[in-house]
């Protein structure tokens, strides 16, 4: 029911020919498909262009302030990863390091082969970054499986915990006033049903 009512406003805005509103809702519509299709696993091209879909309303929000840049290697497209891995990073880096910024605000995404079997994903941003303190107590509540704040890190790291068991690797670099990095390496093979050895936290 939704989904259809976001088609039937696109085609109204569309009618009336207000493109902006066309765009935004096409691209909320997209979301709305993406995130409620079965199943755990998509493809990194599929996770791609639903964060594209989600900057596309982010740029609209912030009236351009924000902008988000994705790279991604061709031969990545139709490799395997657990859906809305990073979205969730994405909007952690527009909400808590960019919106306070009276300056312009950058994400840079970029999946690229780590090694033969491994693929390294990096979400970066040029917003205020995480002191010291708080991110060292982040990253060990992570590793403890304590976290109750950052609730989009924290689903991130159980659900790569769940997939890849201890085959994963987790970090996240920052520094105040000048930006932060999420850095995650995995596997290029994941299944559907996750890792029976579900105990192990790499980081």
């Amino acid at each position: 029911f939704l989904y259809n009512t976001l088609e039937c406003i696109r085609d109204m805005a569309l009618y009336y020919d207000v493109e902006d509103i066309a765009e935004i809702t096409m691209s909320l519509s997209h979301l709305f498909r993406y995130a409620v299709k079965g199943g755990n696993i998509t493809t990194i091209a599929e996770e791609m262009d639903y964060i594209e879909k989600y900057a596309k309303i982010i740029e609209y929000r912030f009236m351009g302030k924000i902008s988000v840049d994705i790279e991604l290697e061709e031969s990545l497209r139709q490799v395997n990863v657990i859906k809305l891995l990073l979205q969730p990073l994405v909007e952690n880096a527009v909400f808590h390091g960019l919106e306070q910024k009276v300056s312009e605000g950058l994400v840079e995404i970029c999946a690229c082969w780590d090694s033969t079997d491994h693929i390294r994903f990096t979400i970066e941003d040029n917003g205020c970054g995480i002191p010291a303190k708080k991110l060292n107590s982040l990253l060990m509540s992570l590793k403890q499986g304590t976290d109750q704040s950052g609730v989009g890190i924290a689903n991130i790291y159980h659900r790569l915990t769940l997939f890849y068991g201890d085959r994963f690797n987790f970090e996240i670099e920052s520094t105040p006033d000048v930006g932060t990095r999420v850095t995650i390496v995995i596997p290029c093979s994941v299944e559907e049903g996750g890792t029976e050895d579900a105990q192990s936290i790499s980081g």
